[in-house]
């Protein structure tokens, strides 16, 4: 398989103190494109459509909570719920070793029914990967627009 494509520059990805960029070079072979169609359903189109325009706008950056009214509150209580937790302890204690148990046995289902899957994915990305390298490096847009329908992906 082989792909043709060309970029006028490379994707790169910046960052300041204060900033984070990233440039998406598009491909320049590939003809433009457009899409005009009626709509069957508009409300989870104009969803979608929102929830792909909060994850582009979106300032993922880490904003700590005001914990101050919690903390104290919690200091408030936690003579409670010690002297709670050491009244419940032995019915903690035997009700943790039957889930562990239980857990345990779930665990061991699980592998059995999900070997055959997980072995035949491994099988699937080394025989891709060995005949069909160039699939492991093309990216696709995260809209893409066909004659007949929108990706949002």
């Amino acid at each position: 398989m082989q792909f043709d494509y060309r970029y006028a520059w490379s994707s790169t990805a910046t960052t300041t103190p204060d900033a984070t960029g990233l440039a998406v070079a598009p491909d320049t072979l590939r003809k433009p494109t457009h899409f005009v169609g009626t709509l069957r359903q508009h409300l989870p189109f104009r969803e979608a459509i929102s929830a792909l325009h909060d994850v582009v706008v979106s300032d993922l950056r880490f904003k700590p909570k005001d914990r101050t009214e919690y903390e104290a509150w919690l200091a408030q209580q936690e003579e409670a719920f010690l002297a709670d937790a050491i009244a419940r302890h032995g019915d903690v204690s035997a009700r943790i070793s039957d889930v562990r148990a239980e857990l345990s046995a779930l665990w061991n289902t699980e592998r059995s029914v999900m070997k055959p899957f997980w072995d035949a994915r491994q099988r699937f990305y080394k025989y891709t990967y060995k005949k069909y390298r160039d699939l492991w490096f093309v990216l696709d847009p995260v809209i893409t627009v066909h004659p007949d329908e929108v990706f949002i992906e």
